[in-house]
């Protein structure tokens, strides 16, 4: 039995028991009519009329709260089978792996942008303000709801250290200019495990072994499975902001502009770090220092070497070694927008494009898509996605000519590159009062996260050289 269908059992039963009692209060009253029409309750029939009257009231108080829990649910699984119909069709068409995000619909949203309350301003007046305790308590259980709807652990409500943040201060990363999370959306995302600030993951080294009995009664094959160990550290990224008082209580769009901006900046962050973290400081290990199975295809500077198409055939190359390591197609490109719009901008020796926008049929083209794109699917090169992300490096150095501003071009497995998080964005603002003295308060903003493209590294492949340096158009 799934939860909603128990759920809607406990309605049934609940209105089953109302029935009964309904029917018991209609028996009084019809023997009371039957004794004519001075007739009252009897002290006995009074106190069973009182009993089953409130039996009554109690069980519509609590079916209100099932059926509105009903309507959540149900409004959580459309959203739900919405989100997995998207990924299905993104996933067909070779989009973002990403999960669409769920959105609770089913009563309006406590705070939205533009709208009259403010949540931080809420947050530090609701011991005080009845109203404001109401709004928070209100969005507390809405975005607890949406988070159960989008798979996320549930963030705890007790105290200014845990308030679930409504989601238009943290989702609009467009409106910073920022790089965002490309990267990470679309690799696999999991939910970060509640405890512990490791997660160690099996890794098999050494398989079984199955060969042909050279004669009968003869020893077979045998050969010991081994596995290793891959540990992952749990990474924190956070932020802080003073913010004087008068700025929550006079101030308009507060919220959006702080909130918005650490948002922006955690994404960007730990982003970047799954790109090009080395693993030290509490960073993550990115993927570009990912070793021990990740191959790197060099695009060198020699004469005839530094053409888009020559560019295709090394990426051709990259594809092959996951094929041929992995056992397992590559599923996504990553590359720089500098190097994606190189590529939309390459002719042939006729003058026509090499990357043709949104053609069902091109003949000799490298690729497909729009150059007027950033991060996401922005075209198609040998039927695999591309997705563009700037916080790919332009700063490496692979000769000594060039100098740093190279970049590279990424080719891996989606499903094998894994981000744990506890939500995408930071979800807990905490308010100090070591500030009160000069009417400034600290808005802190953290989340914990724990990345790896070590458990299966021969699915990425590094395309990368002398010839990737900065394009000229």
């Amino acid at each position: 039995m799934t939860p909603l269908e128990h759920l809607r059992a406990q309605i049934k039963k609940n209105l089953d028991e109302r029935q009964v009692s309904q029917d018991a209060i209609n028996d009084l009253l019809a023997k009371v009519q039957e004794r004519g029409d001075d007739a009252k309750l009897t002290d006995d029939e009074n106190k069973l009329f009182v009993a089953y009257r409130d039996t009554v009231k109690s069980l519509d108080k609590d079916r209100t709260e099932l059926q509105a829990t009903e309507k959540d649910m149900v409004a959580n699984e459309e959203a739900r089978q919405a989100a997995e119909d998207a990924q299905r069709r993104y996933g067909a068409n070779g989009g973002s792996t990403a999960a669409v995000p769920a959105r609770v619909t089913s009563e309006p949203e406590v705070y939205s942008r533009g709208g009259e309350h403010s949540f931080l301003h809420d947050a530090l007046t609701r011991g005080t303000d009845p109203e404001a305790a109401d709004r928070i308590a209100r969005n507390q259980r809405m975005g607890l709801a949406r988070m159960t709807a989008e798979g996320r652990a549930s963030v705890g409500v007790a105290g200014f250290g845990a308030l679930v943040v409504p989601q238009f201060l943290t989702a609009d990363y467009a409106e910073v200019v920022r790089a965002g999370r490309p990267f990470l959306n679309t690799v696999t995302s999991r939910d970060l495990p509640d405890e512990g600030m490791t997660l160690n993951i099996p890794r098999g080294t050494t398989g079984t072994a199955v060969l042909q009995q050279t004669t009968e009664n003869t020893a077979v094959a045998s050969v010991t499975y081994d596995e290793t160990t891959l540990a992952v550290p749990v990474c924190t990224y956070a932020g802080d902001q003073d913010v004087s008082r008068q700025a929550f209580d006079r101030g308009r769009n507060t919220d959006l502009i702080i909130m918005s901006d650490l948002a922006a900046d955690y994404a960007t962050r730990v982003n970047f770090d799954a790109i090009n973290g080395t693993g030290t400081n509490n960073r993550h290990l990115g993927i570009l220092n990912t070793t021990n199975g990740v191959t790197t295809v060099t695009f060198s500077g020699t004469a005839g070497q530094t053409n888009a198409q020559t560019l295709h055939s090394k990426v051709a190359d990259a594809v092959q070694r996951v094929n041929s390591n992995r056992f397992m197609a590559p599923t996504v490109i990553f590359m720089h927008p500098r190097r994606w719009g190189w590529l939309t901008a390459a002719v042939d020796t006729t003058g026509r494009p090499l990357v043709v926008p949104n053609a069902q049929a091109p003949q000799n083209a490298i690729g497909v898509g729009r150059a007027a794109e950033y991060g996401q699917l922005v075209g198609v090169m040998l039927g695999i996605p591309v997705v563009t992300d700037a916080s790919i490096p332009t700063t490496v150095s692979t000769s000594t000519i060039s100098g740093a501003t190279e970049d590279v071009v990424i080719v891996t497995r989606a499903p094998d590159v894994l981000i744990f998080e506890d939500s995408p964005g930071p979800n807990v603002v905490e308010f100090r009062e070591t500030l009160a003295g000069s009417l400034s308060v600290k808005v802190v903003a953290w989340g914990y996260s724990a990345f790896t493209a070590g458990r299966y590294p021969t699915a990425t492949a590094i395309v990368s050289g002398s010839s990737l340096t900065t394009p000229t158009f």
